[in-house]
């Protein structure tokens, strides 16, 4: 099943994660130190890391669906704001 056991361990060991070690993304990650400095706060699938995104049964919140994560993947390059920064 599709987000039975996160495969997460390969991330660095600052990337915001739950008791779960599944990645943090969007607003729960808004007041991480390594944000400090970046303009405006993360997007919805924006992880610790500025400019680094999660999608999928990886994430905290996520739906843990193969089906899900295809969408939020395809979303994230429609994001207005993502995109303004490019």
């Amino acid at each position: 099943m599709t987000g039975a056991k996160p495969c997460t361990d390969w991330l660095p060991a600052e990337t915001e994660q739950n008791e779960k070690r599944l990645v943090k993304t969007g607003r729960a990650v808004a007041d991480d130190p390594g944000r400090k400095g970046t303009q405006g706060g993360p997007s919805l699938l924006e992880i610790s890391h500025p400019g680094v995104f999660a999608a999928g049964a990886g994430r905290s919140g996520s739906v843990e669906r193969c089906g899900a994560a295809v969408g939020e993947g395809s979303s994230q390059g429609k994001d207005p704001e993502y995109n303004k920064s490019l």
